[in-house]
């Protein structure tokens, strides 16, 4: 090798580099394909520290699976019951009975003794497999607490693209927004943001300029290096072409969301700004499939914005670890841990309440036929354990909202699995399924029975 052509190659490696360092911001342009009625989406969301057995759920009041009304932690889901289905009885088997292993394993179906996953959770796994052309394989959100912990840990990390890989969620709104929609316009009619504009302009330019310096280095490389050179040409124009082209013909009205919620402030403005970004990124197909985490397991956010001045996590050791049956209280348990309970159920309503209003969001959004944005998605809602002092997976609560595009049970519906039948390892597969996968496994093998058939349409 010359000295000449090693030059070139250190050169062509600079820029290489150079041009690998401007890739996180190319990669926040957009894909915008055509919408229509095929199109599945998937959203999983989590809250923390489990639920209050017998004031979560349902009550029934006759033979059919619609005959219920929802106790009052789910009350806020009430409008939307036509698009509800409320699952009990699935145990979470892969836990072994603490906050992290059930966390680590809540949307993997891979065993944990309280460490990382030990395998991609099934939002990763179906991004991949999704193969939709969207910007985004999938994307993750998390709404912060001021009192949440920091680092990058198995309390604070629920999606993973590979065993002991978690997924950094998003967790900044701002960030999130300029980083998401940098290339979107206002609504309608809106006079275009001069910011956009001169991003606009400036994409423009470094995209001219990258190619022109690629095309130059081209005629003094070897073929191997030539061939790389090619491949990173080819992507550039792509995402060129992607982005000049702007919004394309798309059923729900892709635009900037504004993400400033009225009078809200801390935490509970955090949450509808985290969720009107996550709407409209479904909405301008940015992704097919999301999540998005309340805080993390072990929540220890402090709920002040309702009257609450105990950490969520520590409110939940105050009620029993043990009862002779969580259903159904004696009358001593529910005068004596009625504080906690009304505290833990405050705040379980309160969730409840962001995730209809996340359902709602998606429900103004015109997909074709009749049909919205929320009838094209399935979120699934759980959380790392069932009763949070006795630290138990069994029965793990779960509730998914939408119609799941065609493929979820409608009207209204309550499943009650018998005790042992089955894991929620099968959830997951059904989830796989109704998002068109055809995989009758996930997580580990031992742990599967197939899809949960009572929730399908």
């Amino acid at each position: 090798m010359t000295a000449r052509t090693s030059l070139n190659r250190r050169k062509f490696l600079v820029g290489a580099g150079a041009t690998a360092l401007s890739l996180p911001f190319l990669r926040a342009l957009p894909s915008y394909a055509a919408s229509g009625e095929d199109k599945r989406y998937l959203i999983l969301a989590f809250t923390a520290n489990g639920i209050v057995r017998h004031r979560w759920g349902v009550n029934v009041t006759g033979a059919g699976p619609s005959d219920f009304t929802f106790k009052d932690f789910l009350e806020p889901l009430t409008p939307l019951k036509s698009r509800v289905v409320v699952v009990d009885g699935l145990k979470n088997a892969a836990a072994n009975g603490s906050h992290e292993a059930g966390f680590a394993s809540l949307w993997s179906g891979f065993a944990s003794q309280g460490q990382t996953s030990g395998g991609a959770t099934i939002d990763q796994y179906l991004g991949a497999q999704l193969n939709a052309g969207t910007t985004y394989p999938t994307l993750e959100f998390m709404v912060r607490s001021p009192e949440d912990y920091q680092g990058k840990t198995v309390q604070t990390r629920m999606i993973y693209s590979a065993a002991g890989a978690p997924v950094d969620p998003r967790d900044d709104p701002d960030a999130a927004l300029a980083a998401l929609f940098s290339n979107v316009g206002g609504a309608a009619g809106a006079a275009p943001d001069p910011a956009s504009v001169r991003l606009k302009a400036m994409r423009a330019k470094l995209f001219a300029n990258v190619d022109a310096d690629l095309a130059q280095s081209a005629a003094r490389l070897c073929s191997e290096d030539k061939s790389h050179l090619d491949a990173l040409r080819a992507g550039f124009a792509t995402l060129n072409a992607r982005y000049s082209a702007g919004p394309g013909v798309t059923g729900a009205a892709c635009a900037k969301p504004n993400t400033v919620a009225g009078t809200l402030t801390g935490f509970a403005l955090q949450s509808r700004r985290q969720m009107d970004l996550l709407a409209m990124s479904l909405a301008c197909d940015f992704t097919r499939v999301a999540s998005l985490q309340f805080s993390h397991a072990l929540s220890p956010m402090v709920p002040r914005f309702l009257d609450i001045n105990e950490a969520h996590h520590d409110i939940s050791h105050q009620a029993p670890a043990y009862v002779p049956d969580f259903d159904n209280p004696d009358p001593q348990s529910l005068m004596q841990y009625a504080p906690a309970w009304d505290k833990l159920v405050k705040i379980g309503v309160y969730h409840a309440g962001e995730i209809a209003y996340l359902a709602q969001q998606l429900d103004q959004f015109p997909v074709g036929g009749g049909k919205t944005l929320l009838d094209q998605t399935t979120i699934c809602w759980g959380s790392e354990i069932d009763n949070g002092a006795l630290h138990d997976h069994d029965p793990a609560p779960f509730v998914l909202i939408g119609g799941g595009a065609g493929k979820l049970k409608s009207g209204g519906t309550f499943i009650r699995y018998p005790k042992d039948t089955r894991n929620h390892n099968d959830l997951l597969v059904t989830l796989a399924q109704i998002m068109g996968n055809t995989t009758t496994s996930y997580g580990d093998a031992a742990l599967n029975h197939g899809p949960l058939t009572e929730i399908l349409a």
